[in-house]
């Protein structure tokens, strides 16, 4: 048989395979069980069935190797998917911690948080982002901090801009006032 690969669905897809495998032997031991018992009763009345007897041995023989094999390669296919999941474990460990150090420094260089509109584009997957807890939250906070500071920001210019709309409207109402007093006294 062929090493396991180091993938975990595959890993997994070979466990099942193999467990498939060990069930269909499971059903052929079963029935040479049954043809055992009745090549029994056929020579406890007399028929010479040796040849068959000789089969049904060296099947029973063939099953048990298969069987062997298979348990050995089903013990072997669980070794490396504990190893992988350990793995893979690790791995995400890393990720998460190197993916919330380089946000980190994106947000602190970049005020703005252009740098997250930037990662987290449309269409890029954040499901590892998502797998973090702690780094899913730590963004969140940053992101809800920033639009915060963008609210206010945007507030304040409102505020600037009515206060700008109020002296415009009120010079534009002298100056119609004005006009309508010209108007009547040049009537």
């Amino acid at each position: 048989m062929e090493a396991p690969v180091r993938l975990l669905p595959v890993v997994q897809t070979q466990l099942d395979q193999v467990a498939d495998f060990f069930a269909r032997l499971q059903q052929y031991h079963d029935h040479l069980e049954e043809t055992r018992s009745a090549s029994e009763k056929l020579t406890k009345q007399g028929r010479d069935i040796q040849s068959s007897t000789d089969q049904i041995t060296n099947m029973e023989k063939h099953i048990l190797k298969l069987e062997e094999r298979s348990k050995a390669r089903n013990d072997e296919l669980e070794r490396v998917l504990g190893k992988l999941e350990s793995f893979y474990g690790l791995l995400d460990k890393e990720f998460c911690e190197k993916l919330r150090n380089s946000l980190e420094e994106t947000v602190l260089e970049d005020n703005t948080g252009q740098g997250l509109v930037q990662f987290a584009a449309p269409g890029v997957t954040t499901t590892k982002l998502e797998a973090c807890p702690l780094v899913w939250i730590w963004v969140t906070t940053k992101a809800q901090n920033l639009n915060q500071k963008r609210k206010k920001d945007l507030e304040e210019r409102m505020q600037e801009q009515v206060a700008r709309f109020d002296v415009l409207s009120q010079m534009a109402d002298e100056r119609m006032q004005a006009l309508n007093t010209a108007m009547s006294v040049a009537k």
